[in-house]
């Protein structure tokens, strides 16, 4: 019974890393899915809940280390999505605005030409 609990946490640990995009499918590596992740980290949240004080200490221990890990591979995977990527010099992260670009929020006012003359800008705050 305890080798199957172990085999159970173990695939439930490469199924998260799989839905991080950590491990390569027969595709090869997918995108990351979130949402699947948090779910089967929840699942086995929920094993350890409902399993306290039926583990032996090996199993407590395996659970246990498999969340940890399984929680910092998915906030690691978070961050690392979330940064912006440096490897295209063209991404708009890396690129400083352009003075005469304007957005939806900004309104241009002013008496200047087209010829370059001199333009007051006024941006709306949300807060």
């Amino acid at each position: 019974m305890s080798a199957s609990f172990a085999q159970f946490v173990v695939m439930q640990s490469q199924n998260i890393l799989f839905a991080l995009g950590r491990l390569a499918g027969p595709e090869g590596a997918t995108e990351p899915h979130f949402d699947v992740a948090r779910a089967l980290i929840d699942q086995l949240e929920m094993i350890q809940h409902k399993t306290r004080g039926n583990l032996s200490p090996d199993e407590t221990k395996l659970l246990e280390n498999a969340l940890s890990n399984m929680r910092l591979a998915f906030v690691e995977t978070v961050n690392l999505s979330a940064a912006p990527t440096s490897s295209s010099p063209e991404s708009q992260a890396d690129k400083p605005p352009s003075p005469n670009a304007g957005t939806d929020e900004e309104e241009k006012t002013g008496d200047g030409d087209e010829d370059g003359g001199e333009r007051k800008r006024f941006s709306k705050s949300y807060g």
